[in-house]
């Protein structure tokens, strides 16, 4: 799959591209003027933009008004028509409409906001089971994704293949959580957990990836379940920079490229989709709310907007993981991590040289700082040292898989060493 590929495909499937509704944007006085009406096209403009070292920025243009233009509010940005990667206009939405617009991109993210089950080779929908006998293994997915994403991922190598089959072998049922990632906060999404599983009391092993983790461990700490281990993967346990209000601009620059980049190894493509989509999703909301590029600075408000973002963010007054680890678990069950820093070889994959903007401190200097985002080692998307930190009490037992080139968020699932991990830990009921 090509970047170009990619983001065409994302603004097709998402149908950004809307047609202009003037008889809703424009006052009455002016929509019986035809002469405004031929002027004024009524919808705002966001423009994926490549620049100079490869980075991917987002540029908002506001809707054109009769008698004048939208004006670009990217940091007086000029843009030359080559270096627009893609390009949509939609009808602007005021803020109040911002819970609508996430619960819609929840809706299209993950379709599948229930309990399912894995039951000859297809996930079937298992709202409450009830299962007391054997063993049961519950995986949980992470933001912008769906539980669809954990076989489709499993099957794309044979190392997966062999691994989802002993799982099938060993456990009485495979269970997957899917839940709204944006428009709810990660102890919400806990709650809904636990009312469909209410009708388990076999023991539960527990997968979770990334925001899953957030979800699974508000479970546990609001909750007695039957959970005996978890393996929690690159879960941001104590929150992401990515998710830090002052770093909300270059975050969405950063996943653009990110995605971009991603996107030009076929092999990894497949588990990058959702990310892309995820993103443009949020330009255009945060585009009207944000003003995206703008030199207003943004607020904790904006991040406050949209409580799936908010409930995982780095920051030192995040009162979700503060909360989160206030008080003692009520399930306490062996817990584990992995994870591992993603460093590019830009020798080889020239693609990744915006990658230095946003995670090398000391390239910094010469950008001046504005798109960091991580100030050490992360996977593109968390940062390592939050992955098994439970709160400032302790850590898990971790598995770091150290730095390198080809492991990333979206992609660990393909890497033969989580897959042996995950074998291994399952491997025995010790």
């Amino acid at each position: 799959m090509s970047s170009s590929n990619l983001w065409t495909d994302v603004s097709a499937r998402l149908a950004l591209e809307e047609e202009p509704t003037l008889a809703s944007t424009l006052p009455i006085g002016q929509r019986r003027r035809r002469a405004a009406a031929r002027d004024a096209d009524g919808r705002a403009q966001v423009e994926l933009v490549r620049d100079d070292d490869g980075l991917l920025r987002w540029v908002y243009t506001p809707p054109t008004t009769p008698g004048g233009t939208g004006r670009r509010a990217y940091r007086s940005m000029r843009v030359a028509p080559d270096d627009v990667v893609q390009r949509f206009r939609f009808n602007d939405f005021g803020a109040n409409a911002v819970t609508d617009k996430l619960i819609d991109a929840d809706d299209w993210l993950t379709p599948d906001q229930r309990m399912q089950r894995w039951q000859d080779g297809h996930l079937v929908d298992d709202v409450r089971p009830r299962i007391d006998k054997g063993r049961v293994l519950l995986l949980v997915h992470g933001t912008f994704s769906k539980s669809k994403m954990w076989f489709d991922e499993l099957q794309a190598t044979e190392a997966g293949r062999k691994l989802l089959a002993g799982w099938q072998q060993k456990y009485s049922a495979i269970l997957a959580f899917g839940h709204p990632t944006l428009s709810v906060a990660a102890w919400s999404n806990a709650l809904d957990l636990h009312a469909a599983l209410q009708d388990v009391s076999a023991p539960i092993d527990v997968v979770c990836h990334s925001r899953g983790g957030l979800v699974v461990g508000w479970l546990m700490r609001l909750r007695a379940v039957p959970v005996e281990r978890v393996v929690f993967v690159a879960s941001p346990l104590v929150g992401t920079s990515l998710a830090a209000p002052d770093k909300l601009r270059a975050a969405l620059d950063m996943i653009a490229s990110y995605a971009d980049a991603v996107s030009s190894l076929s092999r990894q493509a497949t588990g990058i989709v959702p990310f892309a989509e995820g993103v443009s999703l949020l330009a255009k909301i945060f585009g009207k709310v944000l003003q995206l590029g703008s030199n207003t600075p943004i607020v904790d408000a904006a991040v406050g907007l949209v409580p799936g973002l908010a409930t995982q963010q780095l920051t030192k007054n995040n009162n979700d993981v503060r909360q989160l680890f206030a008080a003692p678990w009520l399930s306490t069950p062996k817990m584990y991590g992995i994870g591992a820093a993603f460093q590019p070889d830009e020798s080889t994959q020239p693609m990744w040289r915006f990658w230095r903007r946003f995670s090398n401190i000391g390239d910094q200097v010469k950008y001046g700082a504005a798109d960091l985002v991580f100030p050490g080692p992360n996977d593109l998307v968390v940062d390592v040292d939050s992955m098994f930190r439970l709160g400032e009490g302790g850590n898990l037992t971790f598995e770091a898989l150290g730095v390198g080139p080809t492991t990333h968020h979206t992609n660990y699932f393909r890497d033969e060493r989580v897959i042996g991990y995950l074998g291994d830990q399952f491997s025995s009921q010790s």
